[in-house]
């Protein structure tokens, strides 16, 4: 094996799953305790490298979510809070939070930060939330309640951002 091959062998050793998967192995193979713990200590001694600790985050990150959608999508209803902020970049994020009753308990949640780019109209932060729940399969009728700062974008009747909920049957 020339040196190449060496580093992208130890790479490849470096991927979490690699690890984990090399540590299980381990835990079949090895019969004599001290040494599977010595080796076990080892491997654990590998540090797992910035992409894979990034990829193992940006999957967890996604389950989460997506556990998060599953149990929208089953309720019968949710309350809706929303507010607008600027960020250190200068960018407009409208931040959602949900509460609804998933069967068993009741679950308060960040649902989602969406950038908003230029003006903050009402009518622009309507668009926004309900491209949000068209995108992710969310019922926008369920809707049952909407929290606001009271900001003019957020608390007008016809103009804020609720002058888009119409009364609707969830589901």
């Amino acid at each position: 094996m020339d040196i190449g091959q060496k580093e992208k062998a130890l790479y490849r050793l470096r991927d979490s799953q690699g690890v984990y998967a090399g540590l299980a192995s381990i835990e079949e193979v090895v019969t004599d305790e001290k040494t599977r713990k010595s080796i076990i200590d080892s491997i654990k001694q590998i540090p797992i490298s910035d992409t894979s600790n990034m990829r193992t985050v940006e999957s967890l990150a996604s389950d989460v979510f997506e556990t998060l959608l599953d149990k929208l999508r089953k309720a019968e209803v949710m309350s809706l809070a929303m507010d607008e902020s600027t960020d250190n970049s200068d960018v407009a994020q409208l931040c959602l939070y949900v509460r609804f009753f998933d069967g068993e308990c009741f679950r308060e949640d960040l649902l989602g930060l969406i950038p908003i780019e230029g003006h903050t109209t009402g009518e622009i932060l309507f668009t926004k939330i309900a491209s949000f729940f068209e995108e992710n399969n969310l019922d926008l009728a369920c809707v049952n309640m909407l929290v606001t700062d009271g900001a003019p974008s957020m608390a007008g009747r016809d103009q804020g951002s609720p002058g888009g909920w119409q009364p609707q049957r969830c589901r």
